[in-house]
């Protein structure tokens, strides 16, 4: 069974943290990276496969919005989904 190889970006390490137990209990998912910051994020998944990006809506250098619309123009098959407290 091949996993999905999934990226965790988000500020807070305990959502981080939580997230990565979560998924890694599930033999599907596959956690390639995880980051606080959106630039870093970037950078790993323009060069490198990956099938899902857990994203944070507010990080502290970029906009989550803007990151999903700049990933989903270089990499328009990747599976976003977004995290928010706002309501």
């Amino acid at each position: 069974m091949q996993k999905v190889k999934t990226v965790i970006v988000d500020d807070h390490i305990l959502i981080r943290e939580g997230l990565k137990k979560l998924l890694g209990s599930q033999q599907e998912f596959e956690i390639v990276g995880e980051y606080n910051l959106a630039a870093s994020a970037i950078d790993y998944i323009q060069d490198n496969e990956v099938d899902l990006l857990i994203l944070d809506i507010n990080l502290p250098d970029k906009s989550g919005i803007d990151v999903l619309n700049h990933l989903k123009e270089i990499k328009s098959g990747l599976k976003i989904l977004v995290l928010s407290a706002y309501p």
